[in-house]
């Protein structure tokens, strides 16, 4: 009980914080808060150009390519130097895995609770990075480095035949 006080406490402290850097001036200055902050992020050898968005819905239909591009660009095409050519080469691989992942999913499996929270997790972390993401490559290799245990271990074990055999026999073992 006090850790949920505790968290829930920790939780009012950040909606304030976030309650004032974000609407300060009301609702109206949200968009424009959030298009210079993702502005302000899109500098150096791998920053995007960045337009910003010109109202909520362009925002919402953004969040896909969003969330693609925070679990796993740069890929192959966003290569400028060494650097991104190993983050590609780990983006590339990442992405494989979970296209193999999707391909031979066993929804059964997704009422296991940690494999709900895991793909929970993901999802969303994905949504919150994506949008600062884009503008700049090198820093959202650098935070995926968050989300990327869970991402490996989902990946590895719904893509391989292997975790595929493992993951089968734990919910044959659970019935």
């Amino acid at each position: 009980i006090l850790s949920i006080a505790i968290g829930l406490a920790g939780m009012v402290y950040a909606f304030s914080i976030f309650k004032h850097q974000f609407f300060r001036k009301g609702i109206s200055n949200v968009l424009p808060n959030i298009n210079s902050t993702v502005s302000n992020l899109a500098y150096g050898g791998s920053g995007n150009s960045f337009h910003g968005f010109h109202f909520f819905g362009f925002m919402i239909f953004f969040l896909p390519w969003g969330v693609f591009t925070a679990l796993f660009r740069p890929l192959p095409f966003d290569v400028h130097n060494a650097f991104m050519a190993l983050a590609a080469a780990e983006g590339t691989i990442l992405l494989v895995l979970v296209i193999s992942a999707i391909r031979h999913r066993h929804l059964i499996q997704l009422r296991d609770p940690v494999i709900a929270w895991a793909l929970t997790y993901l999802l969303c972390w994905s949504l919150l990075y994506g949008f600062v993401g884009y503008a700049n490559l090198g820093m959202e290799v650098r935070e995926r480095l968050e989300a990327m245990p869970i991402l490996v271990l989902l990946a590895l074990l719904f893509g391989t035949k292997n975790g595929r055999k493992l993951a089968r026999e734990v919910t044959d073992a659970q019935r």
